[in-house]
């Protein structure tokens, strides 16, 4: 009887988590801006530059109770539709300000194997708040001798969720 009430008082103490494990990492990418670029007369370089507003998906937020989500921006793609690719375009950014913090992100002027633009953060910017429901506000900037015929840029946010389960008794 008394091991069995020992046995009881242990199960049911708050002695530490029940569960504690690191989750996987998951990247996922999410199109945060799409637009119509008007056609350039003579193909002649210009900036163009949008505004816009990124807010995840509602299934993308953090929904369970017991974790510990952090989010981290990884890289961006421009992607143009209408082209055969970015090569047209000598500078391309985004500001991303999340929290009222601003973060410059500049493209090195390499184009992936598509012909997108990849713009890789120097470090991993975290965006844990988007995932707890918040917004950020996107510039987006792109320079060059645009083409002389309309075009859609498609812009692409990548980045990993981390997560820890804790769950206790």
């Amino acid at each position: 009887m008394r091991a069995a009430l020992l046995s009881a008082a242990l199960l049911f103490c708050a002695c530490g988590p029940l569960v504690d494990a690191r989750l996987p990492d998951v990247d996922i990418c999410d199109d945060v801006q799409s637009f119509d670029v008007p056609a350039t007369p003579f193909g002649a370089e210009q900036t163009f530059t949008q505004h816009g507003t990124w807010a995840l998906p509602e299934d993308f937020r953090v929904k369970l109770s017991g974790q510990q989500v952090s989010g981290a921006l990884t890289k961006v793609i421009f992607r143009g539709q209408g082209v055969a690719d970015l090569s047209f375009l000598k500078a391309a950014s985004v500001m991303a300000t999340l929290d009222g913090h601003p973060t410059a992100l500049e493209w090195d002027g390499t184009l992936d194997d598509t012909g997108a633009v990849l713009i890789r953060p120097e470090e991993p910017l975290d965006i844990t708040a988007l995932l707890e429901g918040a917004r950020a506000e996107l510039d987006t900037v792109a320079t060059g001798a645009l083409p002389t015929h309309p075009w859609t840029l498609t812009v692409r946010a990548c980045f990993r969720v981390r997560a820890r389960l804790s769950l206790s008794l």
